[in-house]
């Protein structure tokens, strides 16, 4: 069928693999790694987190679903925007050289492999003030107007930037603001929560107890 449709040869069973595993991991574990991280860090700071619940409940209360909803969570797509920058689920990310290239008096040449770093970039302190505090408000007012194009890229940048990143950023900021409309998270085990760099950046160690409010 793909054959006829495209005209090109079906895939291969290999290719038809990485191909399940490319969605599997950029469409599924990065929003999941997006959600626990934000979750993590309104755990951490309960005001933020009141302030997401008390936002969550006036948007489910009087606005449909759909983008319109969106469009009444602000600050619960503030906090998620400042997740993204703490804690970006692609942590690190690589393009190769089509072309020799002087870049800032180093030359790469032709097919080298660069890799740059969200994770680096996002708590660069010449770019971020307090680069290291969890600070929603940053993003609200259009964010921030002094940070430069390339210090917040968490889905990338360029030609080849995310495809789904709107659709994953309405579904994180979703999932964020029901879930903590519903419940507010304690961690159980504050002090063992940490980053593994793995293919995304996953949050090890975070188990919740979630009670009502």
């Amino acid at each position: 069928l793909h054959a006829l449709v495209h005209g090109t040869p079906a895939p291969s069973p290999e290719e038809l693999r990485d191909e399940l595993a490319t969605l599997i991991m950029a469409g599924f574990e990065t929003t999941n790694d997006a959600v626990v991280w934000t979750s993590v860090l309104l755990a951490r700071h309960p005001r933020i987190a009141e302030r997401v619940r008390a936002e969550a409940d006036a948007a489910f209360a009087t606005t449909p679903a759909g983008l319109s909803r969106m469009e009444a969570l602000p600050y619960t797509h503030a906090v998620v925007r400042e997740a993204l920058r703490l804690y970006p689920p692609v942590w690190l990310t690589s393009r190769d050289a089509r072309q020799d290239l002087d870049f800032g008096g180093y030359l790469i040449p032709a097919g080298t492999t660069v890799t740059v770093s969200q994770w680096v970039a996002h708590r660069d302190p010449r770019f971020w003030e307090d680069a290291g505090a969890f600070r929603p408000e940053r993003w609200l007012g259009g964010g921030p107007s002094s940070v430069p194009r390339g210090s917040y890229f968490p889905f990338g940048l360029g030609p080849r930037v995310c495809v789904g990143a709107a659709v994953a950023t309405t579904e994180t900021v979703h999932l964020v603001a029901d879930i903590w409309r519903r419940f507010r998270l304690e961690l159980t085990t504050p002090d063992r929560v940490h980053p593994r760099p793995a293919l995304a950046l996953q949050p090890v160690g975070a188990k919740v107890v979630p009670r009502p409010w």
